[in-house]
């Protein structure tokens, strides 16, 4: 997602195609692999920055941005491994692969969810590149597929959009409060 966002970012049609593309393809793969929680939602959140980071507006290289990409992962991946320092863990029987990761298979609930997500990257994408800022659209679908795309459950979706929908607006005004008070730099340092 990341290479194809940081490639797709100078051409503006074909990087909004390709963020619906992503955002289906990614949760065709998350859904059908029975990964869980947060789902597709970082996909499309990679596609999206490394349009921004790595784009046409910015100094830095889409070969650079995966690189330092590949050096994250890589050090989370180190990160999660540390418990295999203790014996009692390596001494664990170890999961069959197959049961870490099992064939594709797409459910009802699965295939709701994935009819969800197309119609939230499309719609999102649509409205973002018409009325709200191109370059951003990414931000409506991530956040469109972090509400709709992790529940089947009408009401869990529902919930989970008005808490992000009441957050924004805490947020946005909490930022109006202390904006002008970050204007002098001690303030600032006080504040954070």
């Amino acid at each position: 997602c990341a290479a194809l966002g940081g490639w797709l970012a100078h051409w503006p049609l074909a990087a909004a195609i390709g963020l619906v593309i992503a955002a289906i393809v990614s949760s065709a793969v998350t859904y059908g692999l029975r990964f869980g929680p947060p789902g597709p939602v970082f996909f499309v959140l990679m596609y999206g920055l490394a349009g921004t980071i790595a784009g046409p507006k910015s100094s830095v290289s889409l070969g650079s941005f995966l690189l330092a990409l590949a050096v994250g992962i890589v050090f989370a991946y180190l990160i999660a491994l540390l418990p295999l320092l203790r014996r009692a863990e390596r001494e664990r029987p170890a999961r069959p692969f197959r049961e870490i990761i099992p064939r594709i298979w797409f459910g009802r609930g699965e295939q709701e969810l994935l009819l969800r997500v197309a119609i939230v990257a499309v719609i999102g994408t649509i409205v973002s590149e018409l009325w709200i800022e191109p370059s951003r659209a990414y931000w409506t679908v991530s956040s469109g597929v972090a509400v709709i795309g992790l529940s089947t459950v009408r009401r869990h979706s529902l919930g989970r959009g008005l808490h992000r929908s009441l957050g924004t607006i805490l947020g946005a005004a909490l930022f109006i409060l202390i904006a002008p008070l970050g204007e002098n730099p001690w303030m600032f340092v006080a504040i954070i």
